[in-house]
């Protein structure tokens, strides 16, 4: 009888064997799919080269960058290529030479979730990397100031929206060199960083850095030691204009820039002289050289006009006409060639003489020029008690003496006000020819007041006044200090009568003849400083030379507005701000008992 123990103990010893013949095979198995199989000799040596050509690449790839950093030009782009190019060989054929262990390495579970987090990864920083692309390239800006500090006037987004070509603004400004014109740099760079938004591609801004790009400020013309900016037409034949580091902080300046390099032809102003009047070749306190500057630098060309020499002929070419004071007679036959041609479509600025303070009594009144607008220069002194002035009895416009015209726009704000030279200035006379209407415009030619003194104002008649004191004899205001009128004018073409080519007549009446003299205008640090008076005067001649886009931009300040709470609005602010700070802490708290239970 078989013993079955043996049996027992024979079948258990050959289970234990099978299983230890089986142990190899599955830590074979297991080595297999983790990548570690045992490698013969070439496969060990095949894998060393493949890691050193991997080493090398990476080497050869960190010498390519050292290369782009130590050299420059022609050479740069060349030994570059040629380590890069060498580094990329070394990366393929430890790729070839490798190809088995790095099949394995792909099919380890490891490698392949690695893989999927760096895609997404990948996919995260491709999203982030497009929305940074299209906000860069569609932005725009809102300006929530009260005073659109970070804006353009409308003025000047007017003139880019009329451009018909290119404009190129090349701005070569040195902050680091300069550290005490460091903020003024970065002003000019931010608004010129505004026209170029809002151009749409009409302008185009390039920055130069002084100490680099020696050819190309040659080109242009540009002195290295200098701060400029370049305004330049795109356009064939176009001009350019230079500003400096001060005039291109100034909007109005940049506005004016642009226009004149886009401008086909400048308009010509000329200065009658011959009787007394101001002269623009004139350099002391009552020349008006200064205002001449400030008219080229507006992209006017001026030049004085001698109607005795000229016998009484106004040039083809002439756009405005500007008579500023005399104390001589004015020919009659001149007044009338004047006045034809102010009827025929002519611009006048008048700064009328005072004729009360005339000691010859010769000063013109200019009432034939003036008969055809119902405006008549009185033979006054404007005196005004209430100027708040360190000169005492300054006429001032302000408020609600300030009309409403394109002219005074940038001064209708409720502090601004328009100053005249006192002891200077008369009042003029406006014969309306129609009643005026509140809200409704004007007739066609009837005048317009611009300035208006406020009713304590007075002026004196008596050539003999001895007392700034009110009288009795004077007349009380509101006065008229100075108004504006223009109509069409319309001429006939060939033999049909409806083919019409209509121009405008336009006359602007100033009762201060030093309004735009020499020592009214400040200049400081090189930078001709327009007060309101002078930038009113300016406003006049754009206004006359059809330039209205040239109209003074006010200059925008920071105006604070602080917050003044009640007492009762500071304790509902305190009570928000505690109650914001308990409810997520109340809230904690409450989840926390509630997963400890």
């Amino acid at each position: 009888m078989p013993d079955k123990s043996k049996d027992k103990d024979i079948q258990e010893m050959r289970a234990k064997g099978a299983q230890r013949r089986s142990e190899p095979d599955e830590a074979s198995e297991s080595r297999r799919h983790s990548g570690h199989e045992p490698r013969s000799d070439s496969g060990r040596r095949l894998l060393w080269i493949s890691n050193g050509l991997m080493i090398l690449g990476v080497l050869l790839l960190m010498g390519a960058l050292g290369v782009n950093i130590m050299l420059a030009g022609s050479a740069r782009v060349l030994w570059v290529r040629v380590v890069a190019g060498a580094a990329g060989v070394c990366f393929l054929a430890a790729m070839v030479m490798g190809y088995r262990d790095l099949i394995r390495w792909f099919r380890t579970r490891a490698t392949q979730e690695g893989l999927l987090s760096l895609a997404f990864t990948v996919a995260v920083w491709a999203i982030v990397i497009f929305g940074v692309y299209m906000g860069q390239r569609y932005s725009h800006r809102i300006d929530a100031t009260k005073d659109r500090l970070y804006s353009l006037s409308d003025k000047s987004v007017a003139v880019l929206d009329g451009l018909s070509g290119q404009v190129e603004i090349v701005t070569a400004l040195r902050a680091s060199a300069r550290p005490e014109l460091a903020q003024e740099v970065q002003r000019a760079k931010d608004l010129i960083s505004l026209y170029e938004s809002a151009g749409r591609g009409r302008v185009r801004v390039e920055h130069l850095n002084p100490d680099r790009h020696f050819d190309r400020m040659n080109e242009l013309g540009i002195r290295k030691t200098v701060d400029v900016v370049v305004v330049k037409s795109l356009d064939e034949g176009g001009q350019s204009q230079t500003l400096q580091l001060y005039d291109a902080t100034n909007e109005q300046k940049v506005t004016s820039a642009i226009m004149g390099v886009t401008r086909e032809s400048k308009p010509m102003i000329y200065f009658i002289e011959g009787y007394g009047q101001y002269s623009i070749s004139e350099t002391g306190e009552t020349g008006l050289s200064t205002f001449k500057k400030l008219l080229e630098d507006d992209l006017y060309e001026v030049a004085s006009l001698n109607l005795m020499t000229e016998q009484g002929q106004i040039p083809a070419d002439a756009h405005v006409l500007v008579i500023a004071g005399g104390n001589q007679p004015f020919p009659e036959e001149h007044q009338k060639a004047i006045a034809d041609w102010v009827n025929a479509g002519g611009k006048l600025l008048l700064l009328a003489p005072n004729r009360l303070l005339d000691e010859e009594g010769d000063a013109p009144d200019f009432a034939t020029i003036l008969a055809d607008w119902g405006i008549t220069v009185r033979a006054d002194v404007v005196l005004d008690p209430d100027s708040s002035s360190a000169f005492s009895y300054i006429p001032v416009a302000s408020g609600s003496g300030i009309g409403e015209h394109s002219i005074t726009e940038p001064f209708r704000t409720r502090s601004a006000s328009v100053p005249l030279d006192p002891l200077v200035t008369c009042s003029l006379r406006v014969d309306s020819q129609a009643p005026e209407m509140p809200g409704q415009p004007p007739p066609p030619g009837q005048p317009i007041v611009l300035l208006r003194t406020h009713n304590l104002a007075y002026s004196k008649t008596s050539r003999e006044f001895t007392s700034a004191t009110k009288e009795a004899s004077d007349t009380p205001g509101p006065l008229t200090l100075a108004v504006c009128a223009s109509r069409e004018i319309g001429s006939t073409i060939g033999m049909d009568d409806e083919a019409e080519l209509m121009t405008t007549a336009k006359v602007v009446v100033i009762g201060d003849e030093m309004l735009a003299a020499n020592g009214d205008i400040r200049v400081a640090l090189g930078v001709y400083q327009r007060s309101p008076s002078r930038a009113f005067v300016l406003n006049c001649v754009h206004w006359l030379a059809e330039s209205e886009d040239l109209i003074t931009i006010t200059p925008k300040t920071d105006t604070s507005q602080p917050i003044t709470l009640t007492k009762s609005q500071r304790s509902w602010n305190r009570l928000v701000c505690l109650l914001s700070a308990l409810v997520p802490l109340v809230i904690g708290v409450s989840i926390w008992f509630v997963r400890r239970a």
